[in-house]
């Protein structure tokens, strides 16, 4: 059972446009298997995986709950494997440039290879610390999962769409009070750095990447080939409340939304009832 305040926030599901989740567990009718409800189907894998992040093509499966810990260790000793090419490189083109039986040929031929590693080094190390900052950035804002923060994220501009929209019909210089306060509750969920509040955000980095890691912060962070996670994974202990009390808060104010939208639709049609009604009488 998922904590009340997660259980509330996730109730904002029911209007993401690209994927609608629930704050219930599920049936994933391709694994024809019960699902839970932080977990997500992969299509790679043919499998549902608990806090899936993404299907790593490197690792040949899917990055979740219980080894993000080594994917985020293999993007730290891969940059660092990298820096330790440098050295390396630089000491055997000098071992070539001193060489005193190199040929013409021989030396086109090390030059060309130099160049082509160096372009496979550079791309290489972009690539890793691209990643690297896109899982540490996510993780520090609270979203220990790529799905889970997409699926948030389409709920968030969702809401984005229909604050612009009431704004359109409100008269100039004066806003409605439900307008006013979507607009805060879009405001609180918003970061000062960019991006949008996670539900798994302690504000406390530690306390963060130990829940990922499976233990307290050691010297056996630096230990591969050891699975994360701490806990169940369906009774998160890392939670932020104040972020989740406004993930509710915007449920609860899209949902008036709806029931105000589906009443003016119910009173357009009986209007129009009426007016056909009378028409033909």
């Amino acid at each position: 059972q998922l904590p009340s305040c997660v259980v509330a926030a996730m109730a904002v599901g029911r209007f993401s446009q690209e994927r609608p989740f629930k704050p219930e567990d599920g049936f994933c009718s391709t694994c024809d298997r019960w699902k839970p409800v932080l977990a997500s189907h992969c299509s790679v894998c043919g499998q549902c995986s608990l806090w899936m992040d993404h299907h790593c093509n490197f690792a040949g499966q899917c990055v979740g709950f219980r080894n993000l810990r080594c994917f985020i260790q293999m993007l730290l000793y891969t940059q660092l494997l990298c820096f330790v090419y440098v050295p390396l490189l630089v000491r055997r083109g000098v071992q070539l440039a001193l060489s005193q039986d190199a040929v013409v040929s021989f030396a086109s031929a090390a030059i060309a290879r130099f160049l082509a590693f160096g372009l496979c080094w550079i791309l290489l190390l972009r690539f890793v610390r691209s990643m690297t900052q896109m899982v540490l950035g996510k993780v520090c804002a609270g979203w220990p999962s790529q799905v889970l923060l997409q699926k948030f994220k389409s709920a968030f501009s969702y809401a984005q769409l229909l604050e612009k929209e009431i704004a359109k019909r409100q008269v100039v210089d004066h806003s409605s009070p439900f307008l006013l306060e979507l607009q805060r509750t879009l405001k609180r969920l918003r970061r000062q750095s960019g991006g949008i509040r996670g539900i798994f955000n302690p504000n406390d980095l530690v306390k963060s990447f130990a829940s990922l890691f499976g233990a307290p912060l050691s010297w056996r962070w630096l230990m591969p080939l050891l699975p994360g996670g701490s806990g169940d994974p369906l009774q998160p202990t890392v939670v932020d409340r104040d972020a989740c009390n406004a993930w509710a808060a915007l449920a609860s104010l899209l949902q008036e939304c709806h029931d105000l939208r589906d009443a003016e639709v119910q009173a357009q049609q009986r209007a129009s009832e009426l007016w056909e009604g009378h028409i033909c009488t």
